[in-house]
């Protein structure tokens, strides 16, 4: 017999939370309104102001308790486009999908996001019901029916095909510096980059070598696709993304190696990854070099890199991955912070070397940086920019 799935119903009117109507005070509360109904599985549906509540239910309940929690999106549609949290929770998937980089503590049995070139793909095997699926100017209309269905169309991705949009533009890495040079870019734009050509990855060594010199990084908001190549934060093992062609499954965006077909079982998808991953770790002898606390190992290469110049690139800059973290800090320090709003870069400590300042220690969550004389701290957990004394 199948169990059953409870269904909750949590509303905000007036200023007031109401769980199926009975008034409630606290997530405390909430939470155990739902502990107290048996089985593992619910699905909570809300109003648009009870959004960010339910959102918080659904992570502590799937990540303390192990329930499987369902938040139908159809019920929030008509708010969508004013959805601040469902932006923010869109566009980070984007990211994650584009770079690779997903938090380790993620939990999944199928993958997060696909991009497919067959829009009528039976995906059913391979997503959950908070996955995502691209497609290219129009939208995946098979199932599964629940899946987030975002369209890439020129300069931008629509979310759930709807008016919410991420503003973002692809090219190549040497191309993103010629424009930055000529003072082009633009602020509230992605910029998605490429490493293809040998001047591409000459002008990220350069963009390497300056902040490992100076400790200064551009502020633009930018991503590089597969950046989980030049990080240790590979993902390929849990297949918690692919793209889709004429059939065949590939886990890596600037990769033309296959490691499987739609059809295919998931879990055997997932040993056939694990096994690529573990081949390429004893092929290099990873283990014993001096980079491997640092280096994803990636066992996709694209074409054009070779084992040994990716190899050698690792161990040749061992700050590629403080480099990365502190890119995407010091675009969100332009964006939200009104101390460096709009500066063209920020100075940052490089590992290994000091700044000037004598002042107070700084918590290993915290990232320092400087300007005009002056240095402030940001708590990674909190989000929150303190002075130095």
């Amino acid at each position: 017999m199948t169990p059953a799935i409870n269904r909750i119903n949590v509303k905000n009117e007036n200023g007031l939370y109401t769980v199926d109507d009975y008034e409630i005070d606290s997530l405390e509360e909430l939470e155990r309104a739902v502990l107290r109904q048996e089985g593992d599985e619910f699905i909570v549906t809300c109003n648009q102001k009870a959004l960010p509540l339910v959102l918080e239910l659904a992570g502590d309940l799937s990540e303390v308790y192990g329930k499987k929690i369902s938040i139908p999106m159809e019920d929030t549609e008509e708010d969508k486009t004013d959805n601040i949290r469902y932006f923010a929770v869109m566009k980070n998937g984007y990211d994650a999908f584009v770079s690779g980089v997903y938090p380790q503590q993620i939990s999944n049995t199928y993958a997060k996001h696909v991009l497919v070139h067959d829009k009528e793909a039976d995906l059913r095997s391979y997503v959950d019901i908070n996955s995502a699926i691209f497609t290219r100017k129009e939208t995946h209309n098979m199932q599964p029916p629940y899946s987030h269905k975002h369209v890439i169309g020129k300069g931008k991705i629509s979310f759930d095909n709807s008016g919410v949009v991420l503003k973002r533009t692809v090219l190549a890495y040497s191309d993103y510096i010629e424009i930055r040079d000529r003072g082009q870019l633009v602020r509230g734009h992605e910029y998605i980059l490429k490493l293809k050509s040998p001047e591409d990855y000459s002008a990220f060594e350069n963009d390497l070598f300056l902040f490992e010199k100076t400790g200064f990084t551009d502020t633009y908001e930018r991503r590089l696709i597969d950046e989980c190549r030049w990080s240790n934060g590979c993902s390929l093992k849990r297949m918690l993304r692919f793209w889709e062609k004429n059939g065949r499954i590939y886990p890596c965006l600037s990769s033309k190696e296959s490691i499987g077909r739609l059809g295919d079982d998931y879990d055997d998808i997932i040993r056939s990854a694990n096994r690529k991953c573990d081949r390429a770790i004893i092929d290099r002898k990873c283990m014993s070099c001096t980079a491997h606390d640092r280096c994803s190992g990636c066992a996709m290469l694209p074409k054009g890199l070779s084992k040994n110049d990716f190899c050698d690139f690792m161990r040749s800059h061992r700050l590629i991955g403080e480099f990365i973290v502190r890119q995407h800090v010091a675009a969100f320090l332009a964006q939200f912070s009104n101390l460096f709003r709009d500066d063209e870069y920020i100075h940052f400590l490089v590992p290994g070397k000091k700044f000037s300042h004598t002042g107070e220690e700084v918590g290993k969550q915290d990232i320092l940086c400087e300007k005009d004389g002056q240095y402030f701290y940001l708590n990674t957990e909190t989000g929150s920019l303190m002075k130095v004394r």
